[in-house]
Order: structure tokens, then C-alpha cells, then sequence
């Protein structure tokens, strides 16, 4: 079997009917996937093991690493390898890896008028509930899958204006209990959940 190294989560994506779940590998075994979670989607495979048909790809393994596009992280080492697409030059790509506690840029709770310009809110972490493996990625309410990279708490006349936000692991903008918000000329871009969710308010 493939086992993957201390420290090194390989990952499987698992394609289903419209959407894909993200589960951590726990060993390969005679041709078979076993995976270290379950997951509460319709796979047809008994004892935690895909039946044939699903589409899927693996992800940070280093005996795969053999196609443009692939990479491999090790973060006890502090290596990232990466082999290239066509047409990239390795001088010229930033490789950013997100900390895994990171979820939220900026969080402001029970405030007024509070002003954000002209700022650019990148890279936090993607992390799934129960034990990493979660299908309903957009679906689920904020409250459950995390924090916006900007998330506000009963922040009424809160104002946004001129920012970015891309690469984020949740949504870009969560607010909970606010009134009275302004968002304008800002953009969202490579969101994990979304742009702006509002909760109550």
C-alpha cells in the first residue's frame, strides 16, 4: 500500500453528481482507497471505500507527483514541490501557503461606523467541519463552516469600499446582526464559499 508521510495529509476529491467532497487518505491497499473519515454522501462503496464510477484525483503525494499541475507540501520540512503547466516559469509563480489557523482577516464585534478602504484581504485557510471531509462547501450555513475573511458581529453603518478579496478559504464577507452596511467598488474573487452572506439583521 501507499501510506502517506508523518505530518503530510494526502487528500482524494471525490466527484459526485454535481458537486465534490474532500477526504483525507488513510491507506492503499490491493487497488483500494481507505479513506481516515466518512462522509454522508451516496457513494454506493461499503466500509468507507468509493465504489467504481466516481471520478476522483489525489493531491499532495509524492510517488503521483509525475503530471504538469500537481504539487507536493511538506510542512514539517518546509518544502513545496511544484511541477509546472506549460508555459510557466517557476521564477515567476508565488506559491502561498495559508496558515491553518487563519480563517478570518478582520473580526469586529458590537461597533459603529466602523470604515474599511482600499484594503486586500488574501489567503486564508480552507478547513472543512468533521474531521476535514464536507461535499455541501457553499451550503453550509457560516455559522457552521467558518468565518469571512472579514467578518463583522452587530457592526451597524459598517462601510467597505475599494477592497479585494480573492484566494479565501470561506466566504469573503460575513455580517451577522448588521444593519445599515455599505459595500461598494469592491471585488470578490476565488472565494472557497462566497462573497458576502448576511445573517439576521
Amino acid at each position: 500500500g501507499t501510506l502517506p508521510r508523518p505530518g503530510v495529509a494526502v487528500e482524494v476529491v471525490v466527484w459526485h453528481a454535481w458537486d465534490a467532497s474532500h477526504h483525507v487518505v488513510a491507506n492503499i491497499t490491493a487497488g483500494r482507497l481507505f479513506l481516515e473519515d466518512r462522509f454522508d454522501v451516496p457513494l454506493g462503496g461499503e466500509d468507507n471505500v468509493p465504489a467504481t464510477g466516481h471520478r476522483f484525483r489525489m493531491e499532495n503525494s509524492l510517488p503521483y507527483l509525475d503530471q504538469a499541475g500537481e504539487w507536493f507540501c511538506d510542512p514539517r520540512r518546509g518544502v513545496v514541490l511544484y511541477l509546472p503547466i506549460r508555459g510557466e516559469v517557476l521564477a515567476d509563480i508565488v506559491a502561498v501557503r495559508s496558515r491553518s489557523d487563519v480563517t478570518s482577516i478582520v473580526s469586529i464585534e458590537s461597533v459603529h461606523g466602523v470604515s474599511l478602504q482600499a484594503l486586500a484581504f488574501q489567503h486564508t485557510e480552507w478547513s472543512c467541519r468533521d474531521a476535514h471531509a464536507d461535499h455541501r462547501q457553499c451550503g453550509i450555513p457560516a455559522d457552521e463552516f467558518g468565518p469571512g475573511a472579514l467578518d463583522a458581529v452587530s457592526a451597524d453603518g459598517l462601510e467597505v469600499d475599494g477592497c479585494s478579496f480573492q484566494h479565501t478559504g470561506h466566504y469573503a464577507i460575513v455580517l451577522t446582526d448588521t444593519v445599515n452596511a455599505s459595500i461598494t467598488n469592491t471585488s470578490t474573487k476565488d472565494t472557497g464559499g462566497g462573497g458576502i452572506r448576511t445573517n439576521g439583521g
